[in-house]
């Protein structure tokens, strides 16, 4: 499945991972970011668990695909409501 800046896929386990350039992302998305801010809020969100990538060994994409951690999301939840 397409969509702008990128492409959908579910892993076997159903986990829904997008894939795009950062330069795709930044044109799509973020066109008030410069390419290398992209990065490093990517790469961040990686290091901070909040963001789950992997690169799968099927598909036409040789690049990172990208998923958003659930459980980072429910902690971040639980400690903004105490």
């Amino acid at each position: 499945m397409n969509l702008p800046g990128g492409t959908l896929t579910v892993d076997p386990s159903k986990t829904l991972y997008v894939s795009f350039t950062y330069e795709e992302l930044r044109n799509d998305w973020l066109p008030f970011w410069s390419i290398q801010t992209v990065q490093r809020a990517i790469s961040d969100l990686e290091k901070m668990g909040m963001l789950l990538s992997c690169r799968p060994a099927y598909g036409p994409y040789i690049g990172k695909y990208y998923t958003i951690s659930e459980k980072a999301i429910k902690e971040l939840c639980l400690t903004t409501t105490k």
